[in-house]
């Protein structure tokens, strides 16, 4: 429409128009009429305007929180995949989070299955390596070792995906707690 009104003010071939909406400095203000000039302002407010809609839409579609989280999860599968030697803590319950903290303050590599996802989201904004809701654990070759802290609904599974050793908290604890017992009755007894 643009392109029509100035051809009919000014007289202009459409290539010459189209230029003038592109490029509004082109335009030589003493030579045109000023019905041109109030055209030219109005074309170049709404060019910019157009602008600032199709940069806040591209914005929107690069930086809404589905595209941030397809990205940490792409950045998180890929250092996953890169991962050689490293621990797989199953559960980011209360032991899971005790593994964990110690495995980062000792800069030991793991991996974190959470079976919750919204819990899985906000580990990958904490960059916390995680493979998040029900997906299996990837199988590892024979040169890609990794050992599994575990809980013991996971405990028959690691073993086929290729886990050197499974430790069972709760049953780790049980024995704990089982061989202080077994030390200290004897006294106990005695006291009665």
């Amino acid at each position: 429409m643009c392109v029509l009104v100035y051809q009919h003010l000014e007289g202009l071939r459409w290539q010459h128009a189209l230029f003038w909406i592109v490029n509004p400095h082109a335009i030589e203000y003493r030579r045109v009429r000023d019905a041109t000039k109030f055209l030219s302002i109005f074309v170049y407010f709404g060019v910019f305007a157009f602008q600032i809609w199709v940069a806040e839409r591209l914005l929107i579609t690069v930086f809404n929180r589905q595209s941030v989280e397809a990205w940490r999860t792409m950045v998180n599968d890929i250092s996953i995949d890169k991962l050689c030697d490293h621990f797989i803590i199953c559960g980011y319950g209360q032991v899971g989070r005790t593994v964990v903290d110690q495995l980062t303050r000792l800069d030991i590599p793991f991996v974190l299955i959470e079976t919750s996802e919204s819990l899985g989201r906000e580990l990958l904004k904490d960059k916390v390596l995680a493979i998040q809701g029900r997906r299996q654990t990837p199988r590892h070759s024979s040169r890609r070792r990794h050992r599994t802290r575990a809980q013991a609904r996971y405990a028959q599974a690691m073993p086929n995906s290729g886990a050197d050793e499974v430790i069972i908290p709760e049953y780790e604890g049980g024995l704990i707690t089982g061989r202080m017992i077994a030390k200290y009755y004897p006294v106990l007894t005695n006291l009665q």
